[in-house]
C-alpha cells in the first residue's frame, strides 16, 4: 500500500465543504492537468498519494459545490460510486467523464464570430484553433487548441481532428465558466436562424432564449448587439460589401434582392441612376392588385430607417379587417413636391383604379402631390392634428396653464372636437368656442383659425381666406360615419415596429433586405385575414370607438351640446401625454402635498394630452414656463 501524507489543517472534511482562504493546496496531478488551478483551489483538502507532485497556488474565492456536482454527473451516467466520500475516486471519475467524453459540457464546437474559424467549449473553458492554419483545419488529423484568453492564459488542449475527445495539455489560470458552451451555441443558433428564416430579430431572440439557463441568459449579448449580429449575418449572406456606392447614381440593386422570399418580382421601378432625385419603388403584383381593389389608402414616410443617400422610406398601405397591409415601399431622396409627384406617377402607372381617399399626415407637399395625381379626397391624420395644436401650447409656454387651468384645458379639448362636427358647422362651432374660452387661450385660437379655419378677409364678417389646411382636409365626421380610421396610427405603429429591429446608418441593401422581410410577413398576415382571422382589439378601445360612433351618428344639429359630449372623459378623442413626461411635469410644477392627488385626477380623467417628448426637452420647457 502506498504511503499517504495527511494535510494537517483538519482531521476530517465534509464533501460539501468549500475552502475559501487556504494559501497552499495539494491536489492530484490528474485534476490539475484536466481542470486547472481554479477548480483545484476550490476543493477541500484531501488525502493524496505521497508520490504525487505538490502543486502550489494562491487561493481565490470560488464558491462551487464540486462533489455534489460531480455525483450528479455520475448518477446521470449511471456510474455507481461505492463510496461518495472517496474524494480522489470522484475526482478521477469526473476527469474521465468530462475531459474524455463527447457530452455537450465536454465538447461544444461552433463557428467563430466572423464565421471563418472554429471555437470549442469544453469543461467551462473556450478555445480557438492554435495550429494548423484555418484553411487546413478541416483535414488535419491533429488540432492544437489555445484558450480564448490566450494573451493572458496558457491553457492548451489537443484533439484528433474536429472530433472529441479533447485532451487538456496545459492548465488555465482563470476561473471556468460553466455556461460558456451554452452561450456559444446560442450565438450559433441566432446566426443560423437569421440566415435560414425570415423572422424579425425580436422573434429570433425570443425563440432562442427558451430553455436557456438564467446564468447563460445574463451572459449572452444584449438585445441591441443581437440585432446587429442578425443584420450582419443577413448582410454577409448577400455579400453586400462588394456593392459599395459613393453616390446615389452608383447604387445598383443586386439580383439577390430583386425578388421576394417567395421568388416574386419585388424591385419594381427605378427613376434611373442618371436622376439626381432618384426614386426606387418596391412592390409586387399582388400588392398592386390590393391597391386596385381598395379605394382607401394610408400613406406616410419614416426617416428612422432611411438608407444612405435617401431622406425617407415612403409607404402606401390598405387596411383589411382592421389590420394594416403595406403594399408599396419607395425610397425618396428628399421631401420636395416634385419628388412626391414622381413617386405617385410611378404608382399610378401600375394600377387602373385611382383611390377615393388617402389618409396622411399634414405634410403639404405630399398632400398637394397626391391631390394632383389621383384627384381624390386627401385627409389629414387626426393624431397629427392633435400633435400640432398641443405643440403650439408648448411653444407658447402654456404647459402650466394647460395642466392647472380647467377652462384652458376644456377649450383645448373643444377645439379638437371640432373635427367631429359636419364641415358646414365647424365655423359656427369655432365661434362659440371663442366666446367661451379664457383670455389665455386666445393665441391658440388665433393659430388654429389661421391654419385650419381661415382668417376673415378685411372688412368682411363672413368671407374667409383659404387656410393652409382646409376644413374638409382635417374633418373626420364622414369618416366616422363610414367607419373608416381617423388616424394613421396603424402606419405609425408599423414604422415603430420595424424601427425597433434595426439601428440607424443602414445602407440601401440592408434596408431592401428589411423590406423583403416585411413583405414576407405582410403576405402571411394577409393570408390569415383571407381565411377569416380578425385582429383582436382591446375591450377598452372598442368602448371608446363605440362612444365616438354613437355621438357622431346621433348628431342632431345642436353644435354646443355635441362639442361638449365629444370633450367628455368617456369619449377620449385626444392624444395622451407620455406617462413619464406627465409625472415629470407634475413633480416640477405642483407642491409635494397636492402633486399625487392632482396627478391621479388628471390621468384618470384623460385630461393630460399631447405628444410624447424627451424628458430633458420637457424639463427645459417647464423651467422656462415657471
Amino acid at each position: 500500500m502506498k504511503k499517504t501524507k495527511q494535510l494537517t489543517t483538519s482531521n476530517t472534511f465534509s464533501p460539501n465543504l468549500n475552502l475559501r482562504s487556504r494559501k497552499i493546496i495539494r491536489q492530484p496531478t490528474e485534476v490539475l492537468n484536466n481542470f486547472g488551478a481554479d477548480l483545484a483551489i476550490s476543493l477541500p483538502l484531501v488525502e493524496v498519494p505521497q508520490d504525487e507532485p505538490i502543486f502550489y497556488e494562491l487561493c481565490n474565492e470560488f464558491d462551487f459545490d464540486f462533489f455534489n456536482f460531480t455525483e450528479q454527473i455520475c448518477n446521470k451516467k449511471e456510474i455507481l460510486l461505492l463510496n461518495s466520500n472517496d474524494h480522489f475516486e470522484i475526482i478521477r471519475t469526473r476527469c474521465n467523464l468530462e475531459a474524455k467524453d463527447n457530452t455537450p459540457f465536454a465538447w461544444t464546437l461552433t463557428k467563430t464570430q466572423k464565421g471563418i474559424g472554429y471555437k470549442l467549449a469544453s469543461c467551462g473553458y473556450a478555445y480557438t484553433v492554435d495550429k494548423p492554419t484555418i484553411d487546413k483545419v478541416s483535414t488535419a488529423s491533429t488540432i492544437y487548441w489555445k484558450c480564448e484568453l490566450h494573451k493572458n492564459c496558457s491553457g492548451r488542449a489537443i484533439s484528433s481532428g474536429l472530433n472529441p475527445p479533447l485532451n487538456h495539455s496545459r492548465k488555465h489560470n482563470h476561473i471556468r465558466d460553466k455556461e460558456r458552451g451554452e452561450e456559444l451555441v446560442c450565438v450559433e443558433m441566432v446566426k443560423d436562424k437569421a440566415l435560414n428564416t425570415n423572422n424579425p430579430p425580436r422573434a429570433i431572440m425570443m425563440e432562442i432564449q427558451k430553455g436557456m439557463s438564467l446564468t447563460a441568459l445574463c451572459s449572452v449579448s444584449k438585445p441591441d448587439a443581437m440585432r446587429q449580429m442578425i443584420l450582419r449575418a443577413r448582410t454577409k449572406k448577400f455579400s453586400f460589401k462588394k456593392f459599395k456606392a459613393t453616390s446615389i447614381a452608383e447604387i445598383k440593386i443586386p439580383d439577390e434582392l430583386k425578388k421576394t422570399y417567395r421568388n416574386e418580382e419585388f424591385y419594381w421601378d427605378d427613376s434611373g441612376s442618371d436622376d439626381k432625385n432618384r426614386v426606387i419603388v418596391f412592390t409586387t403584383e399582388k400588392n398592386l392588385s390590393l391597391l386596385n381593389d381598395y379605394c382607401d389608402w394610408y400613406a406616410d414616410g419614416t426617416f428612422d430607417i432611411s438608407p444612405t443617400f435617401f431622406k425617407q422610406i415612403y409607404s402606401l398601405h390598405i387596411i383589411k379587417n382592421g389590420t394594416l397591409i403595406p403594399c408599396v415601399y419607395a425610397m425618396l431622396p428628399n421631401k420636395k413636391q416634385t419628388t412626391y409627384n414622381k413617386m405617385f406617377k410611378m404608382v399610378k402607372s401600375f394600377i387602373t383604379n385611382d383611390p377615393k381617399s388617402i389618409n396622411m399626415d399634414f405634410e403639404k407637399a405630399a398632400m398637394n402631390s397626391a391631390q394632383m395625381i389621383f384627384r381624390c379626397k386627401i385627409y389629414g391624420c387626426f393624431f397629427h392634428l392633435s400633435q400640432s395644436i398641443f405643440r403650439r401650447v408648448q411653444n407658447k409656454g402654456y404647459v402650466a396653464e394647460y395642466a392647472l387651468n380647467d377652462e384652458f384645458r376644456h377649450s383645448f379639448k373643444l377645439i379638437q372636437a371640432l373635427a367631429f362636427l359636419p364641415p358646414k358647422d365647424v365655423v359656427t362651432g369655432f365661434n362659440q368656442i371663442k366666446k367661451s374660452s379664457p383670455e389665455s387661450f386666445e393665441c391658440i385660437l388665433n393659430y388654429f383659425e389661421r391654419f385650419y379655419i381661415g382668417k376673415l378677409k378685411p372688412n368682411s364678417k363672413t368671407q374667409r381666406v383659404v387656410p393652409m389646411f382646409p376644413i374638409e382636409c382635417w374633418n373626420v365626421f364622414e369618416r366616422v360615419k363610414q367607419r373608416l380610421p381617423r388616424t394613421n396610427n396603424n402606419v405609425e405603429n408599423w414604422h415603430s415596429r420595424i424601427q425597433a429591429d434595426v439601428r440607424k446608418k443602414l445602407n440601401v441593401f440592408m434596408v431592401v433586405e428589411l423590406l423583403r422581410l416585411e413583405q414576407d410577413k405582410s403576405e402571411g398576415d394577409y393570408a390569415r385575414l383571407v381565411n377569416g382571422e380578425i385582429l383582436k382589439r382591446k375591450p377598452s378601445k372598442k368602448d371608446y370607438e363605440k362612444n365616438i360612433e354613437t355621438l357622431v351618428d346621433g348628431y342632431s344639429g345642436k353644435i354646443s351640446e355635441h362639442l361638449k359630449g365629444m370633450a367628455l372623459p368617456c369619449c377620449p378623442v385626444l392624444v395622451h401625454l407620455n406617462d413619464a413626461c406627465t409625472r415629470l411635469f407634475l413633480s416640477l410644477f405642483l407642491p409635494t402635498s397636492s402633486s399625487f392627488e392632482l396627478q391621479n385626477s388628471l390621468i384618470t380623467k384623460g385630461s393630460l394630452i399631447g405628444t410624447p417628448r424627451s424628458q430633458n426637452k420637457l424639463k427645459k420647457k417647464c423651467a422656462t414656463d415657471r
